[in-house]
């Protein structure tokens, strides 16, 4: 159904702004043969989703940026598991900024934009409360 999606369809979803579903478009009118082509030998499964209703952090945007103590992998399962969606670009949409030591422009957009900036040890009072 992707392949068929209209440009309303992706500008809809969390995520997606006209310039990426512009592009996305384009990228299906020049390639549509090819995917379907792939699609053919490959069956994509997608992986189970976590039921994260309720959960803390449902519905809150957070971007990681920096040097961080843990793997970065690592830390966006953890908000994940808390109900967050993690992006890897500062907006106006985000909601929080998990900022370690050497942040740079991630971290100069969010206070621009005034994203309430935290750390691990948010995150780490988070999942213990």
């Amino acid at each position: 159904a992707w392949l068929s999606a209209s440009y309303d369809e992706l500008i809809a979803l969390d995520g997606f702004g006209e310039n990426m579903a512009q592009s996305f478009l384009e990228f299906v009118r020049v390639n549509e043969g090819k995917v379907r082509e792939l699609l053919g030998f490959i069956q994509p499964v997608l992986p189970e989703a976590l039921d994260t209703s309720g959960a803390v952090l449902e519905g809150k945007s957070v971007v990681i940026t920096g040097t961080l103590k843990s793997p970065r992998e690592a830390i966006k399962a953890r908000l994940e598991a808390l109900g967050a969606k993690v992006s890897s670009a500062v907006s106006a949409k985000t909601d929080f900024l998990l900022a370690g030591e050497a942040a740079g422009s991630k971290l100069a957009k969010a206070n621009e934009l005034g994203v309430k900036i935290v750390d691990e040890e948010w995150l780490e009072d988070l999942e213990n409360s």
